[in-house]
């Protein structure tokens, strides 16, 4: 077996008895864990901004233990468990690089020529750090999107089809 899926069964494999077995592990929430997973992602920003990288490597695994601790608390209440988390991942991942598993082109600029899916009337550039966070911006697709993008060139956008909204 792939020494990574063996060391995240054996991840799993510890939360289930911890949860099962650990006093303080068993009655944690999602609201108790929260403020502890703020906690762990200022210390991983901080090791970031230090290059110290085995705190790094420490501060992804506190992370990755409150991801999986979520998702089994979540998993108990039949609301979700790790393989939805990890496949709704694979899913957006998917999505968001459409030059790699879909029909948009794009050259090492990031510049795309786009394929328009049959149906489409409309299409998005979803701005990326913009100071209204991942906003929407909607394009008729008669318009010339070129236009569009002169006018925001300061934001990396990516761009995402509707097919089910009419203009």
């Amino acid at each position: 077996m792939d020494k990574r899926l063996e060391a995240f069964q054996r991840l799993l494999d510890i939360m289930d008895e911890l949860r099962e077995k650990c006093p303080w592990d068993s009655v944690q929430t999602f609201e108790t864990l929260r403020c502890l997973t703020i906690e762990e992602t200022f210390e991983l920003s901080e090791a970031i901004v230090g290059k110290d990288y085995p705190d790094m490597c420490k501060e992804l695994g506190d992370l990755m233990l409150h991801i999986v601790f979520y998702a089994k608390i979540a998993s108990e209440t039949k609301l979700f468990d790790i393989s939805d988390v990890i496949n709704q991942l694979c899913d957006k991942l998917i999505r968001r690089h459409p030059h790699i598993y879909g029909e948009v082109k794009a050259d090492k600029e990031g510049t795309a020529e786009l394929t328009i899916p049959e149906g489409c009337s409309r299409l998005f550039f979803v701005v990326m750090g913009a100071p209204t966070t991942h906003w929407q911006h909607p394009w008729d697709l008669s318009r010339d999107a070129s236009s569009w993008k002169q006018n925001n060139e300061q934001w990396p956008y990516r761009v995402q089809f509707d097919e089910t909204r009419p203009m």
